[in-house]
């Protein structure tokens, strides 16, 4: 297969990976990774997803069964409020695009057990990576990121198809992430930098 789109074709140690970049709330990265996973069809899938995000991924009914004194007792509070938020979030931008949240990584994990390709969970856990991510960041930048995440549900207006697709472009996602870095430059660290390495390794 000819790479094409989003779709980057590297080889190491003898052995040939399709990285397809996606967006989660994008027709066409649920497109384009059937796609590619129809045309290479690999002997595994890696999505970035890890298990805790792939339980509530394929199981719509979770957070209804969800014990609240069970999340404070293991100290989830902070996973559950960050899910709510950027679940509230993806849900309305999702049902105003047409497309649901993640329904790209479901569509891959669809076709690797229609094919019978191996499933690999290849994230790192979130509930460590967001305990890092707060721990790096300074007490006015956690101010920001609480107020930020209260109000993500209710921005919108802004947002079109075509603006999502635009944030899956390289240079795009090169300048967002210098200028993530020039904000808060404690959160590209554990939130991107070190994903990408674990996300690599696996």
């Amino acid at each position: 297969m000819e790479p094409a789109g989003n779709v980057t074709r590297v080889e190491h140690d003898g052995r040939e990976i399709y990285l397809v970049g996606t967006a989660h709330i994008s027709r066409k990265s649920v497109e384009e990774v059937e796609r590619v996973i129809d045309e290479v069809r690999p002997d595994t899938v890696c999505v970035e997803l890890d298990p805790m995000r792939y339980e509530a991924l394929v199981d719509d009914k979770r957070w209804q069964r969800l014990d609240v004194f069970a999340v404070i007792k293991e100290r989830k509070v902070l996973f559950l409020l960050t899910s709510l938020a950027l679940s509230a979030y993806q849900r309305k931008l999702g049902a105003k695009l047409g497309v649901r949240p993640g329904a790209e990584l479901l569509a891959a994990v669809r076709k690797a057990e229609q094919i019978g390709a191996r499933l690999v969970l290849a994230d790192r856990n979130v509930q460590a990576t967001l305990k890092r991510t707060w721990r790096n960041v300074g007490f006015w930048n956690k101010l920001r990121l609480t107020s930020g995440l209260v109000s993500v549900p209710f921005s919108l207006e802004e947002i079109t198809e075509e603006k999502v697709e635009e944030l899956k472009d390289r240079d795009t996602l090169s300048e967002m992430m210098q200028e993530l870095a020039r904000m808060m430059p404690g959160i590209k660290g554990p939130l991107i930098d070190e994903r990408d390495r674990y996300l690599m390794s696996m």
